[in-house]
Formats: structure tokens, C-alpha cells, sequence
């Protein structure tokens, strides 16, 4: 075997293993569409902080919110009384650092500290119907977003924030067949299909290459059942 040929395909084995670590890499948490940061900001009071999914009460946080696509559509008529007093905390949980897959408008009512009210949508960006529903552990929520320095009294520059808009009827009432569909979560219809496909592309263009430039040299190259020079 010729000594470029050997070179070829020692490349053509690199970038095999390339496409095998691409493959891995795509299997992984990270590239599994999940949440990796989360923004969270009061218009009231203009605070702002973020954390990182490797910090503690990144976990913390998402756990006193509670689970997505549970609770009332509309606002439970308690909670529209509670809103008189209560204040607009916004949590934007960010796919890869870039596009919000989930917002939860967080609603701490300050005459009641147990009181915590929160719409959550997670439909972004194609929508932003949500359900309502109580905090469980209310006080604990109050308590986690003030040590993230949210909860500073209201300044005059500040705004109220954007309330939910009532559920959507187009959206409320889908078709049966759609219904009972298994529904992908936000963060994995932004990447599904797509880990796939990256491994395949490094594979086709890498045996392209091979093939043309081997190709290439045979067509350059004599028969070797002829004289050179004839």
C-alpha cells in the first residue's frame, strides 16, 4: 500500500474517532436539550441574578417552583384576590445559555409570607400559555429569593412586570390525535434530530475525500500492463 494512502486513512481513522466522540458528546446530559442557566429578575425593585446549573440552588430553585404543565389554566379566584398585594418575580430557565424554554412569573404576597402564587409556561417560544398553581413550600421560596437579592423594596424607575394573559383558546383545545401524543419537553425539541446528524456529516465528508483523492491518483497513475512513455 503507498505511503500516501496510508496517510489518507489514518485521517479517514481520525476522523472516525471524532464522529464516535461526537456521538457520545450528543448522548450527554448537556447536549440533551436540558436547561443550563436561569435568569431571574425583579421589574419592581430592578434586581437581577443568575446561576449556573452547577450551583447549588440551581437545583434548589427548580424544586420549590414545582413541576411544569400542572395546576389551573386560569387564575384560581383566591390567588386574584392574593394578586392586590402581591409582587412580579420573573425566572427564565435558558437552553444552553441562548433561548428560553420555560418562564415562571413568580407572585410572593407580601401580607402573607406563606403565600407564593406562580404561572408557569413552557411552550416557548410558540407559546406562552401556562398553568397556575400555589408554591408548597411558600416560605422557603420567599426565603431562597431574597438571599438571591430579589426582594429589595420597589424603586420608582421599576415596573410591575407582564401579568399572564388568559389561556388561549386556539391553543387550549387541541386535536385528539394531538391530545395523546407523547409530547417532547421544550428543551429536547430544540435539539432532537439534530445529535445525529452532525456524526454523519463528518462521516460522509470524510470518505468524499478519501474517494476523491484516491481516485484522483489512479486516474493520474499508469496501467500498469503498459509501458510508461507509450
Amino acid at each position: 500500500m503507498r505511503k500516501g494512502t496510508v496517510r489518507e486513512l489514518r485521517a479517514l481513522g481520525g476522523l472516525l474517532a471524532a464522529a464516535v466522540g461526537l456521538v457520545l458528546w450528543a448522548a450527554s446530559p448537556a447536549a440533551a436539550g436540558g436547561p443550563t442557566s436561569v435568569l431571574v429578575a425583579s421589574p419592581e425593585s430592578r434586581q437581577t441574578t443568575s446561576l449556573y446549573n452547577s450551583d447549588k440552588e440551581y437545583e434548589t430553585l427548580l424544586r420549590l417552583l414545582g413541576p411544569e404543565n400542572q395546576g389551573a389554566r386560569k387564575l384560581p379566584p383566591q390567588a386574584g384576590l392574593d394578586m392586590t398585594h402581591a409582587r412580579q418575580i420573573n425566572v427564565s430557565w435558558m437552553v444552553h445559555d441562548m433561548a428560553p424554554w420555560r418562564i415562571d412569573r413568580v407572585f410572593p404576597v407580601d401580607t402573607e409570607p406563606g403565600t407564593v402564587w406562580i404561572h408557569t409556561a413552557t411552550d416557548l417560544p410558540d407559546s406562552t400559555n401556562g398553568y397556575w398553581h400555589r408554591a408548597e413550600q411558600g416560605v422557603e421560596l420567599r426565603a431562597l429569593l431574597k438571599k438571591l437579592g430579589v426582594m429589595g423594596a420597589r424603586t420608582s424607575d421599576g415596573y410591575a412586570g407582564v401579568f399572564p394573559a388568559p389561556w388561549q383558546s386556539e391553543s387550549a383545545a387541541p386535536s385528539p390525535a394531538v391530545a395523546h401524543a407523547p409530547k417532547a419537553s421544550a428543551p429536547d425539541r430544540l435539539t432532537d434530530g439534530m445529535w445525529w446528524a452532525a456524526p454523519g456529516l463528518v462521516l460522509g465528508g470524510a470518505g468524499g475525500l478519501l474517494i476523491r483523492r484516491v481516485a484522483a491518483r489512479q486516474g493520474a497513475r499508469p496501467p500498469r500492463d503498459e509501458p510508461v512513455g507509450l
